[in-house]
């Protein structure tokens, strides 16, 4: 097996590198570009060039999940978190642009990966373990910043998404 990157670092920007966790999705006639590190992107339908910053300018080093959920009424729902901010950006977005945006203290939220949306919810399941601030600045990847506690539950946050408020 032959060594196609000999000169790899580990880097703490997620914009440096691919991770290849990326998806895209036909909405309000436009192709968004996802990627659970990065900000919201759109790809240009003709040359497939990509377009960074089509969030609100506040929000452009938010990251927006690469899973988004669409509800029944068709709007779609998606969320952003960053390491050791423990706060969780919830996304409602309707066919002519943001519809609802809420930011959230959630402690330990940084690693949540996908959600799922009801007729009234939003749901997510939050995995024991926490962002370690200590261990972070030599830790060689994201994972390896977080500490599991296997022997507490996982949590389970709802929002309501009338309200994007903690029921």
């Amino acid at each position: 097996i032959r060594n196609l990157a000999p000169q790899c670092h580990a880097t703490k920007n997620p914009y440096d590198f691919d991770v290849a966790n990326t998806d895209d999705i036909i909405y309000a006639n436009k192709v968004m570009a996802l990627w659970n590190a990065g900000q919201l992107g759109v790809l240009i339908p003709n040359t497939l060039l990509f377009r960074s910053g089509v969030l609100q300018e506040r929000l452009t080093q938010n990251p927006f999940s690469g899973h988004p959920s669409r509800n029944a009424d068709g709007n779609l729902w998606n969320f952003g978190g960053a390491p050791s901010v423990e706060k969780l950006t919830l996304f409602q977005i309707v066919a002519n642009g943001f519809a609802a945006l809420k930011i959230l203290d959630v402690p330990n939220f940084e690693k949540n990966h996908n959600f799922t949306i009801t007729d009234k919810s939003v749901v997510f399941l939050i995995p024991p373990s926490e962002y370690d601030q200590d261990h972070a600045a030599g830790a060689p990847s994201f994972l390896v910043m977080h500490r599991g506690h296997l022997d507490q539950a996982v949590n389970i946050l709802v929002i309501e998404t009338s309200t994007l408020e903690l029921p």
